[in-house]
This record gives structure tokens, C-alpha cells and sequence, in this order.
């Protein structure tokens, strides 16, 4: 009985032991993790008169500065993708144009009007286009993270020829928020004058 015991008492004391050095390990990768981001960090404000974050501040503009901002810093922070933006759910092509975010949403708009086009012929797709359409604002802010900082990094000047580069790539863009709804307009035309000829040809037979 009291050699059990003694087992009993060392595997509990190596079961303390390996969960006490797992605690420990995770605490030096996040220490690293924590490290390691203050270093890069460190290099791009040496490397630039602005740290990345109010490089992004610049690049929003004014007008969305402190919500792009807070946003942003989760990201860095958090290393997240998940997130929630409201206008990318009620109009994420016309939100992308706006945000200067042209190839994205030139890709948004025709993989929505295929997956119109395809889901009367293939039910299943509307599983797909309720995914995209909430997929879409959950990553919305993370996909204009990458897109600002990809623009930012893009810009090899420094100083006030910087500044005013990234104020020019970025901002909005009220002009593309029309260009992309005109074609809204014109492939939703289509898609309903489609509808209706389809309508005549089963109302004849």
C-alpha cells in the first residue's frame, strides 16, 4: 500500500510539473510573441518619422481616423482576422470602391453576380452566397488593414513627401462608389431583362 502511494505521489508530482512547464512555456511565447512585435515595431518608427499605426491613421483620413484606428490596433495587437464593420454587410462592393479598394471589389462584384447568375440553376449556392455575404463584414476591417499597409509599405519616401504620398493613396474615392454602382445598375438591368424574357418563353409554352 505504501509503495502505491509513493507512485501515486510521484506521478501526481510529474503531472504538476509537466503542467507548470507547459504554463511556462506558453508564457515565454507569448513573451517572445510580445518581443518580437516591440522590436518590429521599434525598426519601422526608426526606419519612418511615424510608427505603422499613425501611418494607417493617415492613410483612413480624418473623417473615420479614430474607428479605423481602434480597429487597426486589434488587429496588430491580437493578430486577429474577425471583426465587424457595417457598411461591408449592407454594401460591401460599394464600401470597397469607396475605401479605394478597387480589386477587391471588382472581384466581390463578379463573384456576386455569378453566384446569382449559378444559384438558380444550382440551389446549393445560396449556402455559398449567405456565407460570402456574412464573411464579408466579419473581415472587412482586417482586409482594409492589409490593403492600407500593403499601400503604406509600397512608399519607399520619407518625410513630408511620405505624409502627402500616403494621404494621396489613401482616403476615399466617391467617384469609384459611382463607377462600380452604375455597373450595379446595368448588370442587375441585364440580369432582370434575362428574367423576364425567361418569363415569356415559359408563359408561351
Amino acid at each position: 500500500m505504501e509503495d502505491n502511494k509513493n507512485i501515486s505521489r510521484q506521478e501526481n508530482a510529474q503531472e504538476n510539473m509537466s503542467s507548470e512547464n507547459n504554463d511556462l512555456g506558453q508564457e515565454r511565447s507569448e513573451t517572445v510573441k510580445e518581443v518580437i512585435k516591440d522590436i518590429e515595431n521599434e525598426t519601422y518608427t526608426t526606419n519612418n518619422s511615424m510608427s505603422l499605426l499613425e501611418e494607417l491613421e493617415l492613410y483612413v483620413g480624418p473623417k473615420k481616423e479614430v474607428y479605423y484606428s481602434t480597429r487597426f490596433e486589434d488587429i496588430i495587437d491580437s493578430e486577429s482576422k474577425i471583426g465587424w464593420n457595417w457598411p461591408a454587410l449592407f454594401v460591401p462592393v460599394l464600401w470597397m470602391a469607396y475605401r479605394k479598394m478597387y480589386i477587391e471589389s471588382g472581384i466581390l462584384l463578379v463573384v456576386s453576380t455569378a453566384l446569382g447568375l449559378l444559384t438558380k440553376k444550382i440551389g446549393f449556392l445560396h449556402v455559398i452566397s449567405l456565407i460570402i455575404t456574412f464573411l464579408v463584414p466579419a473581415t472587412a476591417n482586417w482586409l482594409y488593414f492589409r490593403h492600407a499597409k500593403k499601400d503604406i509599405e509600397a512608399i519607399s519616401s520619407r518625410g513630408e513627401e511620405r505624409k502627402s504620398e500616403i494621404i494621396a493613396k489613401g482616403g476615399t474615392s466617391v467617384a469609384a462608389v459611382f463607377v462600380f454602382l452604375i455597373i450595379s445598375i446595368v448588370i442587375s438591368g441585364v440580369e432582370l431583362m434575362n428574367n423576364q424574357e425567361l418569363m415569356n418563353i415559359i408563359g408561351k409554352m
